[in-house]
């Protein structure tokens, strides 16, 4: 029950940050346009960053970045529960993260491509 609730609340903290500190500020919302993000979002998803609202694709990009942070996040400390040696668990943890970040991403932006493709139709 924890874990869950921790994912909720992270998901919660990274969400609002990403809304409070890019998709409200026109300057970052600029600097978002430009970034490597969104044209693997584009890429993955075979979306005209042109033809859609932007600040839409920003806020289903920060919606799936939170998802993504929290649920490493999770996995991590879920890691916590069964590993009682810190270093072991340290390693462990990273190395789990590292295998399943990469897939995790391209998964959930693949997702965010097919809802935005839907969305616009």
């Amino acid at each position: 029950m924890d874990i869950l609730l921790f994912f909720i609340g992270t998901f919660l903290i990274i969400y609002l940050f990403y809304f409070i500190f890019v998709i409200h500020k026109a300057n970052a919302l600029k600097k978002m346009q430009k970034s490597k993000e969104v044209k693997l979002l584009c890429q993955l998803g075979k979306i005209d960053q042109n033809k859609i609202e932007f600040k839409r694709l920003a806020t289903i990009l920060s919606l799936a970045n939170s998802f993504i942070i929290a649920l490493m996040g999770s996995l991590v400390m879920l890691l916590n529960k069964f590993i009682t040696n810190f270093y072991v668990w340290l390693i462990v943890s990273a190395l789990i993260a590292l295998v399943l970040l990469v897939p995790l991403i391209i998964g959930t932006y693949k997702i965010a491509g097919k809802l935005i493709k839907k969305e616009r139709k």
